[in-house]
């Protein structure tokens, strides 16, 4: 067992770098990450300002992305307060039995890691995390795209993959959740997660930090038993004897008890995760059945900034390249019975376009852009030639497909 201030620290530094969770999966808690972080907001920044003395203040809060500076002056502020807490702690209190203390210790973090990985298990089998490929993705060229995006769009391109992916972590996620199956949920995710730190890794996803720490909170689940799992694995001898786990409360109903506690966990979180979700997929299926999604170059056109391309990938995003190769992605409001496209342009100014499909394949667009009058022409980009939309995973390759080689029968 680890040294009684090790076990200190660990709790307060697993409670601090992961509070709210879980009680923000609860229905309703969901913005409490925000105003927790808010909370921390000016120490932060005092922080980075007079201790650490950075060349720029801190003035991003934690947002999409998980791997700013708030984010890492975060970290360390939490390792400070869970270093001088533990040890006021243990120079207060040096006879106290720990084991208890440990149990909780790892049921908080089981809990924590389990509904993470839910999200995230959830996220992938039903293709949320990843988009599938939008018709701006398959108009873009390959030196624009970020390793990022790059990545997402792979990812995004396999739904095997990411369903297979999901899987585990939802399995892995569940079965952390209980006592007596929370070694072998952590024995499933070491691998899934390890692959998740290395994509955000070496592609530069901005979720750096966090899927480093979820992986920290799978090896401390695993630790008690790793002397055990080299015995068996690597020594091929018998293990010592297990050491029960220590019940979280003294009553003899306690084990019965926690297993409800995490079943009820489960299931809300579960569910509130899915519900959650619902508003995704049924902005998804409005989107399937619009005329509009594609791409469209333009083959005539009566204005100052000519639009090249025009890609529509979705009822509320439009992806426009110009002639001069600059490229501006706006949010949009479809109105399909006034036949309207609104587009949110900078400085909250609002571009309003009126459509017609006189053809499947032909997008007539007019309206003002900028105080100048547009009229547009475009023809739709024929799906058949984007390589990538119609391409399959082959059992048998008699050759290595070429560079521009499309799919049998294209």
């Amino acid at each position: 067992m680890l040294p009684r201030f090790a076990r200190r620290f660990l709790l307060v530094f697993a409670v601090l770098i992961s509070f709210p969770s879980p009680l923000s999966y609860l229905p309703g808690l969901d913005d409490l990450s925000q105003w927790i972080d808010k909370l921390w907001a000016p120490l932060i920044s005092w922080v980075g300002d007079h201790v650490l003395r950075l060349a720029e203040p801190i003035t991003a809060l934690p947002n999409g992305s998980g791997d700013t500076t708030f984010n890492y002056v975060e970290l360390l502020v939490f390792a400070t307060f869970a270093i001088a807490i533990a040890a006021l702690w243990t120079s207060l209190d040096r006879r106290r039995d720990d084991a208890r203390l440990v149990a909780w210790t790892r049921y908080y973090i089981a809990l924590v890691l389990g509904l993470a990985m839910l999200l995230y298990g959830l996220d992938k089998v039903l293709l949320l995390q990843f988009d599938d490929l939008a018709p701006s993705d398959l108009a873009r060229p390959l030196g624009r795209y970020t390793p990022f995006a790059m990545l997402w769009a792979l990812v995004g391109w396999s739904h095997p993959y990411q369903l297979i992916v999901g899987c585990f972590e939802v399995l892995g996620g569940a079965l952390v959740l209980f006592r007596p199956t929370v070694r072998v949920g952590a024995l499933v995710l070491v691998p899934v997660l390890f692959n998740v730190v290395l994509f955000n890794l070496c592609f530069d996803v901005p979720v750096k930090l966090y899927s480093t720490q979820l992986l920290g909170l799978t090896a401390v689940l695993i630790a008690p038993d790793v002397r055990r799992l080299i015995d068996v694995i690597v020594l091929r001898r018998p293990p010592k004897p297990e050491v029960p786990d220590v019940p979280l409360l003294r009553a003899s109903w306690a084990p019965r008890a926690t297993f409800v506690c995490s079943a009820l966990w489960l299931v809300v979180g579960t569910g509130s995760l899915i519900y959650s979700m619902t508003s995704t997929l049924a902005h998804r299926a409005e989107d399937a059945d619009s005329p509009l999604i594609g791409s469209f170059r333009a083959v005539a056109a009566t204005t100052g900034r000519q639009w090249r391309l025009v890609s529509i990938d979705s009822r509320t995003a439009m992806v426009i390249e110009r002639d001069d190769g600059s490229v501006t992605a706006f949010s949009m409001k479809t109105d399909f019975a006034k036949h309207t496209l609104v587009l949110d342009a900078e400085h909250d100014a609002k571009w309003t376009l009126t459509y017609a499909q006189p053809a499947p394949a032909i997008l007539v667009l007019d309206g003002a852009v900028e105080g100048e009058a547009i009229h547009l022409q475009l023809r739709r980009v024929d799906p058949r030639q984007q390589r990538l939309a119609n391409w399959y995973v082959h059992a048998v390759h008699e050759n290595v497909p070429e560079q521009d080689q499309l799919p049998d029968g294209e």
